[in-house]
C-alpha cells in the first residue's frame, strides 16, 4: 500500500507527470512544516546502501502531494508530534528509491533510526502512540474487534480506490476521464462501494462510537479523490453521502486541521478540498 495511487510509485509518478506539468505544480524538495526542522545524517544499512536517518524526532519522506503520505502527516498534526516533513520531487525519486527498504515511499524514520514502510502499517503504528485533544481513547485501540473494524473500513476504501487502477492504461485523455467519471455515477463501481460504506458507518463516527484512525483515513481518502490528482473524478461526489460528509467535516473541525490545510492549499491547489 505504499505508492502514489497503486503499487510502484515511480511508475505512477511517470504516468501522472502530465498532470503536474499542466497545473504547473512543483514539489518542494525538503519542504518543512513550520518550526519542524531536524538535521539528517547518512547511515549505511545492512545492504551497504546509504539511507537518511533523523538525528532528532521522526522524519517522514514522501512526495509533495496529498496521497498516501498525507494521513501520516495528519496523525502527527492531531497528536501534536513534531517531525521532519521531507517532501521530495518526482525527479529525485529514481536516486532515492534504492535507498529505501522496499523501493517505495512513504518512509518513516523513527528517532531511534528504524525505517518503517507501508503506509497503513505506519498509520497503525502512529495511531497506537498518540492521543487527540478531547478524546480519551487511542485512535487505534488494543481491543482486537475494534481494531478489526478500523482495518476493515480502510481496506474497503482501498478496494474502491483500486477500481481506478485500470484507467491508468487508457491513453486517450477524454476516454480516461469519462471512465473515471463513470465509476462515480449512480451505478458505478466506486459509487456502489461508497453507498455501502455510507450505510455501514455511524452517524457521528465511522466505527466504535468514537474518533479512530478510520475517521482520519476517511477524511483523507475522500478528499484525496476530490483533489484533482485523478483527473475526471467529479469533485462534488461526496454530497451524495450525508454521513460521510458529516464525518469529513468533523475531522476538519479538530484542533489545527483547518488551519494546516488552509496553509497547504495556498501552496498547492490539490489541498483545497481538505478545507471545503
Amino acid at each position: 500500500h505504499s505508492a502514489v495511487a497503486s503499487s510502484g510509485p515511480l511508475r505512477v509518478a511517470h504516468r501522472h507527470s502530465r498532470i503536474f506539468a499542466r497545473s504547473r505544480l512543483r514539489c518542494q524538495s525538503a519542504w518543512h512544516t513550520p518550526a519542524i526542522r531536524y538535521q539528517l545524517h547518512s547511515k549505511i544499512n545492512k545492504r551497504g546502501q546509504t539511507k537518511m536517518v533523523a538525528t532528532k524526532g521522526y522524519s517522514l519522506t514522501y512526495f509533495n502531494i496529498p496521497a498516501l503520505g498525507e494521513p501520516i502527516r495528519l496523525l502527527f498534526l492531531l497528536g501534536k508530534v513534531e517531525y521532519e516533513d521531507k517532501r521530495i520531487e518526482f525527479k529525485d525519486w529514481p536516486e532515492l528509491k534504492p535507498t529505501t527498504k522496499w523501493g517505495q515511499v512513504p518512509v518513516l524514520v523513527t528517532p531511534e533510526g528504524d525505517e518503517l514502510a507501508q503506509s497503513r502499517s505506519i498509520l497503525r503504528y502512529i495511531a497506537r502512540t498518540i492521543k487527540v485533544e478531547g478524546f480519551k481513547e487511542e485512535l487505534y485501540p488494543g481491543d482486537a474487534l475494534k481494531a478489526h473494524a478500523i482495518d476493515e473500513l480502510m481496506d474497503v476504501f482501498d478496494d474502491a480506490r483500486q477500481k481506478l487502477a485500470p484507467t491508468f492504461a487508457i491513453k486517450d485523455q477524454a476516454e480516461k476521464e469519462a471512465a473515471r467519471a463513470a465509476l462515480f455515477a449512480e451505478d458505478g463501481d466506486i459509487a456502489k462501494i461508497l453507498l455501502q460504506i455510507e450505510t455501514f458507518v455511524g452517524d457521528e463516527y465511522c466505527v466504535t462510537g468514537t474518533l479512530t484512525l478510520a475517521d482520519v483515513y476517511t477524511y483523507w481518502i475522500l478528499n484525496f479523490l476530490r483533489s484533482g490528482f485523478f483527473d475526471g473524478i467529479p469533485t462534488d461526489f461526496l454530497g451524495k453521502y450525508p454521513k460521510l460528509t458529516k464525518i469529513v467535516a468533523s475531522v476538519q473541525a479538530l484542533p489545527g486541521v483547518a488551519e494546516y490545510y488552509k496553509e497547504m492549499a495556498a501552496k498547492n491547489p490539490m489541498y483545497a478540498p481538505f478545507v471545503q
